[in-house]
C-alpha cells in the first residue's frame, strides 16, 4: 500500500473555518496477502514450466511453447508482486467541526462506533497518539503494526485507525493534532471577536440611554 495522509478543511464563503481534519488510507492486509500468495505460486509454476520446456528443448532440439509459457508466467508473477504492494487501501476521514462534533463520514474500522459522528465532543480530547497494536511474529511479519487513538479527559479512549505502518500512524496523529489545534484557535479568535462586538453594542446602548440635563 502506498500511504496517503492529507489535511482537509471546509470554510464558509466568507472564509470562516467550520471543519478541519485529516483524510488517510488504511491497508487491506488480507487482500494484499492473497495477491502476493497467488504471485508466489505463479512464480514457482513459471519455474517448473520453464525448466520442463528447457528439458524438452534439449531432447527435441527446438524451442517449445513451454519456454514461452514459462516466461509469460514469470511476467504475470512479477506483475502480481507489483500489484500486491500497491493495493490502494481503504480511505478514512475524520473531521472536527466548530460545534464540537467529531465527524467520521466513512466510518472507523478500528472501533465499533456506528454512524458518522462520535458521541464525544472534540473539546474533551486530551491527546491524539500513534499506538502499536500488532507485535509481529514469525518469518514474514506484517508491516502494518500501528494504529491511532484519541485520549479524552474523561479517561475514555477511542481507536480511530489501524493496519498502518509506524511512520504513517505518526503522520496521521500529528496532522489530526494540528487540525484540532488550528480549529480551537479559530474558535477562540471568533469568540474574542464576538465578545468585543457585544461589548461595543452594550456601550452603544448605554450611550443612547444617557440623557443630557440642561
Amino acid at each position: 500500500m502506498i500511504a496517503h495522509c492529507e489535511s482537509i478543511e471546509a470554510r464558509t464563503g466568507e472564509g470562516e473555518l467550520i471543519e478541519a481534519g485529516v483524510e488517510w488510507n488504511e491497508a487491506q492486509p488480507l487482500t494484499e496477502a492473497a495477491i502476493l500468495k497467488v504471485g508466489e505460486w505463479t512464480f514457482y509454476l513459471s519455474l517448473m514450466v520453464f525448466v520442463l520446456g528447457l528439458g524438452m528443448s534439449a531432447i527435441n532440439g527446438a524451442l517449445p511453447l513451454l519456454i514461452v509459457a514459462g516466461v509469460a508466467l514469470w511476467g504475470l508473477a512479477k506483475g502480481l508482486f507489483w500489484c500486491g504492494w500497491r493495493v490502494p487501501g481503504e480511505m478514512r476521514d475524520l473531521r472536527f467541526a466548530t460545534d464540537g462534533a467529531i465527524i467520521v463520514p466513512l466510518g472507523l474500522s478500528a472501533t465499533s462506533v456506528r454512524g458518522d459522528r462520535l458521541r464525544l465532543s472534540h473539546a474533551e480530547i486530551a491527546s491524539i497518539e500513534a499506538e502499536q497494536v500488532v507485535f509481529p511474529k514469525g518469518e514474514d511479519p506484517t508491516a502494518y503494526t500501528h494504529g491511532v487513538r484519541m485520549f479524552f479527559r474523561s479517561g475514555e479512549v477511542v481507536h480511530i485507525a489501524r493496519d498502518i505502518e509506524p511512520d504513517h500512524a505518526h503522520m496521521i496523529a500529528v496532522r489530526l493534532s494540528q487540525a484540532l489545534l488550528g480549529l480551537r484557535e479559530e474558535i477562540a479568535i471568533a469568540s474574542m471577536g464576538m465578545g468585543a462586538v457585544r461589548q461595543e453594542q452594550a456601550s452603544t446602548r448605554a450611550r443612547e440611554s444617557e440623557r443630557v440635563i440642561d
